[in-house]
Parts: structure tokens; C-alpha cells; sequence
């Protein structure tokens, strides 16, 4: 009787855990759905190089469908941002499709995918990648006390990968060097903009390659990248000279053809101006040039604007900027500065004052 209780009871136990196992795989094998979010970064395809927008990770809300034992695999599949790769020239990326295409082989139904503006397709860029050679030359702008004459840049031209629909933009355009960018001295005395602690003499720097407009816009430089970030620069820095114009310049004014016979120009009420005491700064051999008459130099105003014409029957002043023309690299006027502007009356020809 003792032995019948005991199988009896080892019969129930059996058939328990048995049940219990079977309710447990049946209870991993419901379906279910469920809710969460993700982030996705999308990417290239392998041996494609692509200029890819919009860029970082990208929150995307999911509604998914799976069975329960499922979760963990979910949850550690999206721990890192799931990379999404697109086709050249795609435009536009449809959440759920590519959502639903990478869970698939787990098992795993997307079922809805929008992103934090509840929109379930997006704007997207993937335009190819193109590469120009593009030429190096020197800005010596900002550089002050000393003149500055670039010897050479090696390399000449660098490599620039951009993408596809810059290229015809860049054609023409130059990579530069900025001597400026050898102002910064430990010197805390040191003039801003000097590169004087150089010393006057031949040079050779490193120097960062920089972008032309409008290559460096925020929203293409991620995108254009130099095969090389510097260009070694050989240079020579010079002790500037100055110069004052013996004599005062005669004002020129460039009229458009349109004015010219129909209307006179009076400069400050005169019929001729001329700007006195011009100090001029630069290059010695530069400044040498202008002090021997072997440069001519001219002061110009200039008339050539389409509201200019409007003022010759309402006879009005303009009150309009004198630029130095024919000043070689480097040199600029030192005095006056800034230059005067002038008063230039307009008026019909023959009419009376």
C-alpha cells in the first residue's frame, strides 16, 4: 500500500513539472507587442563612400511584435545604435521598411517606426563622394609690422574629396595658407597680428590647409576633406618701409558710359579734386617702386552704380567712398585712414548751378 502512495506520488509530481515546463515554453512562445525606442545612425555600404545626411544617431520610436522570450534579444540589439545604410542618390528612408528588414531575422515584426517628430519616413542625403585637385596659395591678409613674401608651398595642389554636386562649385577655387595663423607668440607683449618674433629672414613653417567659400559652409564641411591638413610654406619676412606721396593725387571718377555726355560730376563742388598727404606702407622694394615713378598710382571714385544714374536729373550729392588703384601686393595707406569720402554732385550738362 506504501509503495502504490509513493508511486502515485511521484506520478503527480512528474506530470506537474512536466506541465509547468510545457506552460513556461508555451508562456515564451506568445506573441505579444510591445513599445519602445531605439536609435538609428545611418551609414554607406560597404566599398561606397557617400556624403550621409542628417548625421549622428537619430531616436526612433518602434511599436513591435514578438514572441516573449524574444525581449532579450531585442533589448540587446538596439544598446547601440543600429546603422542603417542607403543607397547612392536615395532621398527619402521609409522608418518601418528598414526597421523591419534588420529585426526580421530575429524574429521580430516592426510593426510602426516614427521618429521624435512622428513623421514614419524621412528626409535623407546620400550623394556620391568626388575628389579635385585643388591649388594651395598664401593669404597674407592680417599680418602687420612686417612684409611677407611667399617663396614656395609644397605641395602645390592637394587631393579634396567633396561630395558630387560641389565640384563644378569648387572648379577656379584655391585651398589656402594663412600667415596669420603664425601670429599666435607666447609673447604676451606681442602686437596682434605680428609674426615679428620670426625675425626678419627666410622661413619654412607648417601651416593648416583652410577651405575656400563656399567649401567651408557648416553644412558641407563635414563632408570636404583635404587629403592632407597642412602644406609646408616657405616664406621671407621683410621690415616694411613707408612713404609719404610728395605731391597730392587727382581724384578720378569712373562714370558709366550711360552718364558720360549727359550729365558733368562735381567733386566737394569742384570740377577736379585731389586727396593730399597719402602715407603708404608695404614691401620696401614695393614702396621703392612708387618713390621712382616706375608704379602710377591713381585715386578713384566710383560712379558706375545703377542708382548713381537716378541723380542726375534730381541733381542730389552722394556722399560716396576714394579707393587707392595700383598699389602692388602688400602695400596699403597708412594715412589717412580710413580715406576720405567724397561729395560728388551729379547734374545734367549745361545746367545751371
Amino acid at each position: 500500500m506504501k509503495t502504490k502512495l509513493l508511486r502515485h506520488i511521484e506520478t503527480v509530481t512528474i506530470v506537474t513539472l512536466i506541465s509547468v515546463l510545457v506552460w513556461m515554453y508555451a508562456e515564451g512562445e506568445t506573441v505579444q507587442q510591445f513599445e519602445g525606442t531605439l536609435r538609428i545612425e545611418l551609414a554607406a555600404p560597404p566599398d561606397e563612400e557617400l556624403a550621409i545626411a542628417p548625421g549622428g544617431t537619430q531616436v526612433v520610436r518602434v511599436v513591435y511584435r514578438c514572441a516573449t522570450s524574444q525581449l532579450p534579444r531585442f533589448n540587446q540589439a538596439t544598446t547601440t545604435p543600429i546603422a542603417i545604410r542607403l543607397n547612392p542618390n536615395q532621398r527619402a528612408l521609409n522608418l518601418r521598411e528598414a526597421l523591419r528588414e534588420r529585426f526580421a531575422p530575429m524574429a521580430i515584426d516592426i510593426i510602426d517606426a516614427r521618429d521624435e517628430e512622428n513623421a514614419d519616413t524621412i528626409a535623407v542625403r546620400a550623394e556620391p563622394i568626388r575628389r579635385l585637385d585643388m591649388r594651395i596659395e598664401a593669404d597674407t591678409s592680417g599680418v602687420e609690422g612686417v612684409a611677407i613674401e611667399v617663396i614656395d608651398i609644397e605641395p602645390e595642389e592637394v587631393s579634396v574629396a567633396m561630395p558630387e554636386s560641389l565640384v563644378q562649385v569648387a572648379r577656379g577655387l584655391n585651398l589656402q595658407v594663412r600667415l596669420a595663423d603664425l601670429a599666435a607668440s607666447p609673447n604676451p607683449t606681442a602686437t596682434a597680428g605680428t609674426v615679428a618674433p620670426l625675425g626678419v629672414g627666410r622661413h619654412v613653417r607648417s601651416l593648416s590647409i583652410r577651405l575656400p567659400e563656399p567649401l567651408a559652409r557648416p553644412e558641407h564641411r563635414p563632408h570636404v576633406r583635404p587629403a592632407q591638413s597642412t602644406a609646408e610654406v616657405t616664406f621671407e619676412v621683410r621690415p616694411q618701409a613707408t612713404f609719404q606721396l610728395p605731391h597730392a593725387l587727382p581724384i578720378t571718377v569712373r562714370v558709366a558710359p550711360e552718364v558720360i555726355g549727359r550729365a558733368e560730376v562735381l567733386i566737394d563742388g569742384r570740377e577736379r579734386g585731389t586727396v593730399g598727404r597719402v602715407t603708404l606702407k608695404g614691401p620696401g622694394a614695393a614702396i621703392a617702386d612708387i618713390r621712382e615713378g616706375r608704379i602710377e598710382l591713381a585715386a578713384v571714385v566710383d560712379l558706375t552704380e545703377p542708382e548713381h544714374f537716378a541723380a542726375i536729373d534730381q541733381q542730389r550729392q552722394l556722399e560716396l567712398p576714394l579707393t587707392i588703384q595700383g598699389l602692388p601686393p602688400g602695400v596699403t595707406v597708412q594715412e589717412p585712414d580710413p580715406l576720405p569720402k567724397v561729395t560728388v554732385t551729379i547734374r545734367p550738362r549745361n545746367a545751371s548751378p
